[in-house]
This record gives C-alpha cells, structure tokens and sequence, in this order.
C-alpha cells in the first residue's frame, strides 16, 4: 500500500496529509490549490487561443486564421477536417430517397436514413415494452388507473356499480352514436365543409337534416338528407330545435 506522508503547502503553508504517490504527481501543492492552478491555466490556455490570429491544425498539419476554427480554436481541428462537415450523399435502403448528409451521420445510419432508423427503432419489441411501462409508472405516480380504456370497457352498463338500467333517453343515444358520426362527416365531406346557405367555409359547422329527424327516422343517416349549414343559418331552418313546436303553441 502506498504511505502517507505530511507536506507543507507551498502556496497556502497549510501541513496536509496525502499519498506519496500524490506528491509525485502535485508537486509540493495540497488539493485544492492544485486545482485552482488547473483552473487557472485553463483560463489562461483559453485566452491565449482566442487573442491568437493563427493556429495549427493538428488534423491537416496547416495554418490557418482563428476564424477557420470552432470556438476560436478550442477545439483544436480546423472546420474542413471536423467529421459532420463533410457531406455526402446516402440512398436509404427502405425508401429509396437520396439525400445530402453529414459523414458522421452516414457512418451511424448502415444504409438507412435518419426517418427510417427511428421508425424501425420505435417499432421494436423492447422499446414498446419500455415505453408501455414508463407510461404506467408515470399514471401511477399521477394517481391515475393504468389501461383506463380496458377497466372502462370491463365496467360498463350493467357491470357498473352506478348502472340505472339504462335511463338515457333513446334520442340521445342515437345522436351520440357512431353511427351518427359517421353519417355526419360523410355530409361535410360531400360539401367540401362549405355552408350550403350563405357559402362560408370552415369555422363552426352544423349538420341539418332536410327532413325532421323525429318524424322520418328512416332518413336519419341518408346522406342525402343531411345539409352541411353554419351556426347562423341553421337557427333560421324552420325545424331548428323546438321552433317549430313553439310556433304551433
């Protein structure tokens, strides 16, 4: 084992207790004015680089000014030899597209580009394993349920706790089905999303029924009996909600 020895500090004169093998590599320094002297070269190392006009590439053995330097010159190696500054052109193996990319990053890829290497990373088994349970770890540190979906599914209608044997009105349940969803973008789309009544595009949509949906319930998911109709436009349809009930009281 290597001995312990006492050395006076020859910068702060403190007495301090180190390994032998210490002494040969700080001199006559204790540890911490050690490091303040690294320190301070450093510094100094730094701001000779940065006020120097003309530094050697170690990579191209050429001289060259500080502004053919990252940083001027900290790293050492001019901008024509650092390795992303190369470019190069790579046809990815999966899609077939040719593109300009660094050399650093060609080396990486093994014939793939950049797009096609994470699709096929996020596809992997364990990285969906890994995914799936830092997802759970993090609803649980949320107080959440995992797979809420599935525990949703498994305690729905009757199996319920809160189940009333079905009190929703059947309207309503009709409106909010798939099935009406469904009906309903199958009009916007056949009316490229545009009011059929004053011609605006976009914004807040309705879709109107031609025929009451109360009264003909076979023409309720007839695309053809459905009008894509802005908000406005649609109050002034004479079956907008109980408009017409009014009018006959």
């Amino acid at each position: 084992m290597c001995k312990k020895i006492d050395l006076i500090c020859s910068n702060c004169g403190d007495v301090k207790t180190m390994y032998k093998s210490e002494k040969l590599r700080k001199s006559s320094l204790c540890k911490k004015c050690h490091i303040d002297k690294e320190k301070k070269m450093g510094v100094d190392r730094r701001e000779s680089l940065r006020l120097s006009t003309h530094l050697i590439c170690p990579s191209c053995k050429k001289e060259k000014s500080t502004s053919e330097f990252y940083l001027n010159g900290q790293n050492r190696k001019c901008k024509d030899c650092m390795p992303y500054n190369k470019k190069v052109e790579q046809t990815c193996v999966k899609c077939g597209l040719t593109r300009v990319v660094s050399l650093a990053a060609s080396v990486k890829g093994s014939g793939l580009c950049k797009w096609c290497a994470q699709k096929i990373a996020a596809n992997k088994p364990e990285t969906k394993q890994r995914k799936s349970l830092q997802a759970r770890e993090q609803v649980l540190r949320q107080g959440g349920v995992p797979n809420a979906k599935k525990f949703t599914k498994d305690q729905a209608k009757e199996n319920h706790y809160n189940w009333k044997g079905g009190i929703t009105p059947e309207v309503m349940r009709i409106r909010n089905s798939e099935e009406t969803a469904i009906w309903r973008k199958a009009v916007f789309e056949r009316d490229d999303y545009t009011c059929q009544g004053c011609g605006q595009r976009g914004g807040r949509l309705h879709c109107h029924h031609v025929k009451e949906f109360s009264k003909y319930p076979e023409l309720r998911f007839e695309v053809s009996n459905g009008q894509t109709l802005c908000v406005s436009c649609h109050t002034k349809t004479h079956n907008y909600g109980r408009k017409k009930q009014l009018s006959v009281a």
